[in-house]
């Protein structure tokens, strides 16, 4: 007994294909057309990459300081800031009781 297979496909299938298979050549024609077509125009001027290199480094040498010195944030209240390292080991010992 061989069961005979109908491969019949209703015209809501087709078109259903139809609609993906187009957004998908609408998707690429538009991938296509949005690229550069030459990657040196998209480049930045090297004189612009040099100072925001520059600025860059500034920033995080100034970072750096805060982060690793010890200054007064307000002197009138106490407040004084102190490395984070220092304020880490401080806070675990803290946790563990060790005041």
């Amino acid at each position: 007994m061989t069961k005979k297979t109908n491969f019949k496909f209703e015209l809501k299938n087709w078109i259903n294909g139809v609609v993906i298979l187009v957004c998908f050549m609408v998707f690429a024609i538009f991938f296509a057309i949005t690229q550069p077509e030459d990657s040196s125009k998209s480049r930045m001027d090297p004189i612009r990459y040099a100072e925001r290199e520059k600025n860059l480094a500034e920033v995080q040498n100034h970072a750096n300081q805060l982060i690793n010195s010890y200054d007064w944030v307000n002197s009138e209240k106490g407040i004084v800031r102190i490395p984070l390292s220092v304020a880490m080991e401080k806070v675990v010992k803290t946790y563990r009781g060790e005041n």
